[in-house]
């Protein structure tokens, strides 16, 4: 309520007489039974007025005739609610990071009508950032160590030799300059783009129940390694779900100072710790290489060289006869979250 100064004052006017005339000190009181004659009350009604007065000069000084501004009522958008953890909603545009599990290999073969070369680059670095809600989303660096190289497709004994021809011809042989072999050590994979998939994300990816069982018993196999060496057998991390799609990728291969941007097809499964839903990022993303994955040797200069990096023009007969003039890669790397669980943390 507001009370302005006019209000004061007839507040006390009013308060000083009743406006008829008569003298308050002959009022009469009624009682049950008679009339009592009230003797003068000049003291009564003056302390009665002084206490009006000094309660409303009590409001003005606390500011009573201040209106208090109404409480802001909360309106959306509503505070978000606590991350429990790393298996929280997921929106839309949110980039996950995932990095490639130690271990990982990619294997290659070069077949001709009368013979086949298989070999192996064991040694790969990798990460990988998906939106598991937009798969369109993502981007994935791989470096190989083409230094690393091994041919795993003669005797014991061959093999070694082998692997230095292998390395020579990848233009990374023993006798270039160090901080040249260097350079052209590793091979650079990016992921340009993902032009094609067949499901908009990672949740609607059929389920995989043929994967599944081959987990299963690739899981079994290794535990029963394990205890055949007399090793602790650990226990094994079965995922939940494992849901597969495929997909078609724009990457550019960078090596032997050569970059190539072309289309790949590969298969993308995706490891969840339980039922797939909208909300639930997969903990673990394989990605798989498929028939289609092939490079072709012209592309990038890789030809009979020394170990200096000289062409050996004498050796140029044996691609197509002896050595494929493509390689075809076979690889399945994991690439593991990277997501921090803040119910673990301290």
């Amino acid at each position: 309520m507001r009370i302005d100064h006019k209000s004061i004052e007839y507040l006390l006017s009013s308060r000083e007489g009743t406006g008829t005339g008569r003298d308050d000190s002959e009022d009469e009181i009624a009682g049950p039974t008679k009339k009592w004659r009230v003797g003068s009350m000049a003291t009564d009604r003056t302390w009665g007025v002084t206490s009006i007065r000094l309660l409303l000069i009590g409001c003005l000084l606390l500011g009573c005739d201040e209106k208090q501004a109404p409480k802001e009522k909360r309106t959306e958008p509503w505070p978000a609610p606590a991350v429990a953890s790393k298996k929280a909603s997921l929106e839309r545009g949110a980039q996950l990071e995932y990095a490639l599990e130690p271990g990982q290999k990619i294997e290659f073969e070069l077949s001709t009508k009368s013979n086949t070369i298989a070999g192996v680059f064991p040694i790969v670095r990798g990460s990988l950032r998906i939106d598991p809600m937009q798969l369109t989303q993502s981007d994935s660096k791989l470096s190989i160590d083409l230094g690393a190289v091994r041919i795993t497709s003669g005797s014991d004994k061959e093999n070694p030799g082998y692997s230095i021809t292998a390395q020579n011809w990848l233009n990374v042989g023993a006798s270039l300059p160090e901080a040249t072999r260097e350079r052209r050590r590793w091979a650079t994979f990016l992921l340009e783009e993902v032009t094609d998939s067949k499901v908009t994300s990672a949740h609607e990816a059929p389920l995989d129940r043929g994967a599944m069982k081959a987990f299963e018993r690739a899981g079994a196999d290794a535990a029963a390694d394990a205890s055949a060496a007399d090793a602790a057998p650990t226990a094994l991390d079965v995922p939940a779900e494992i849901r597969s799609t495929r997909a078609r990728v724009l990457g550019s291969l960078e090596m032997n100072n050569r970059r190539i941007v072309q289309p790949y097809d590969v298969e993308l499964q995706f490891l969840y710790p339980a039922r797939a839903t909208p909300g639930l990022a997969p903990e673990t993303i394989v990605v798989n290489s498929t028939h289609k994955v092939r490079i072709p040797l012209a592309q990038y200069e890789i030809q009979p060289r020394n170990a200096a990096g000289v062409l050996v023009a004498s050796e140029l007969k044996l691609l197509g006869q002896e050595v494929g003039r493509v390689a075809r890669l076979k690889f399945s790397l994991h690439f593991k979250s990277q997501a921090r669980d803040p119910e673990g943390d301290d």
